[in-house]
Order: C-alpha cells, then structure tokens, then sequence
C-alpha cells in the first residue's frame, strides 16, 4: 500500500467519523441554522449517517489491488462526501472535505500505480 493510499484511508475513515457525527447532531439539535434548517432533520440525519457509513466503508477499500477498486473506491468517498453536504448543511462541511481530500489522495495513487496512458506525437504515429 502506497504512502498516498494510506493517508486516504486514514482521511476517509475520519471524514466517515465527522458524518456520522454530523448526522447525530442533526437528528438531536433538529431544524436550526448549522444544519440547514431542514424541515425534516431525523430522516436527513439518518441519511448522513448512512452515507457517513458508505465513505467509511470505501475508504477501508483503498488499499485495493487493482486500480479500478481504487477509483471506484474514491468515487465512492468524493460522490457521498458531495451528497451529504445536501442533507446536514454547514455541520457536515469538515466531513465533506476531508472526504473529498481522501478521495483526491486516493486518484493520485492510482495515478502513480498505473499510470494514465498518454500520447506522445515524438515517437511515431499517434497511438492514443
């Protein structure tokens, strides 16, 4: 496991902890500013804890094998971390982007363990 794999595991996991800490917050202080003021703040809670779950659950996928899990596992972190800010408003902005940054460190390792092919016009015809 890469350097950069280790820190987007490690960020994803606290990004998972700040949801679910988010989402708790939601559900007992209900409709106030911090979160939004969400007409139904239990049901929104519950779904950021829920998504909290899914980067939680993506980030312990970052040390993948191949670097589709890998990117499907920062698609995962980066997507939920986005679609909770929809659901806990400003108590979920560490979350979402601790979330997004464990998602960045997670493509950047990818990037360096199998690198994207690129298109180099000095050697020959155009291969890309």
């Amino acid at each position: 496991m890469s350097s950069d794999q280790s820190r987007a595991r490690t960020i994803g996991l606290i990004s998972a902890c700040l949801g679910v800490a988010a989402g708790v917050a939601e559900i007992v202080t209900g409709t106030n500013a911090w979160t939004g003021d969400k007409n139904d703040p239990t049901t929104l809670g519950i779904v950021t804890v829920v998504l909290a779950m899914i980067i939680g659950v993506a980030a312990q996928g970052l040390p993948a094998a191949s670097i589709g899990r890998t990117v499907a596992a920062a698609d995962g972190t980066g997507i939920s971390a986005l679609v909770e800010l929809t659901t806990a408003g400003i108590a979920w902005t560490p979350g979402a982007l601790t979330g997004l940054a464990a998602a960045a460190l997670a493509l950047r390792a990818a990037r360096r363990w199998a690198p994207w092919p690129t298109c180099s016009h000095d050697t020959g015809p155009r291969s890309c």
